[in-house]
């Protein structure tokens, strides 16, 4: 064999064995790169039906500001829909009877 054929043969083992490395560091990011993209999906999922019985909880638990006064007074002014009371609607409520009180001040004065 000559320098050559020697040269050759070198050359095509580092192209071999980089193209494994390369094969090889590809698989591992595809591996457990789709291990962990399951894995946050499931997270995600866990989190988003944590989250929306959270939300029902709230307003199911709204008693704090769902009062029978403040549901006539939403009813009254046609400022919702029956039943809970939304935080949006106690808001809306509560701010229209508050320009109602200071037009019924301004109008007295």
């Amino acid at each position: 064999m000559n320098i050559e054929e020697l040269k050759m043969i070198l050359e095509t083992i580092n192209a071999t064995t980089g193209l494994a490395k390369d094969m090889g560091t590809t698989w591992i990011w595809l591996h457990y790169g789709f291990k962990f993209l399951i894995n946050l999906t499931a997270l995600a999922g866990v989190a988003v039906v944590a989250y929306a019985v959270y939300r029902v909880a709230r307003v199911l638990r709204s008693d704090c500001i769902d009062t029978v006064f403040m549901r006539q007074c939403r009813d009254k002014l046609n400022m919702g829909f029956g039943g809970c009371m939304t935080d949006g609607e106690y808001y809306r409520t509560t701010a229209k009877i508050m320009e109602l009180v200071d037009k019924h001040i301004q109008e007295k004065a």
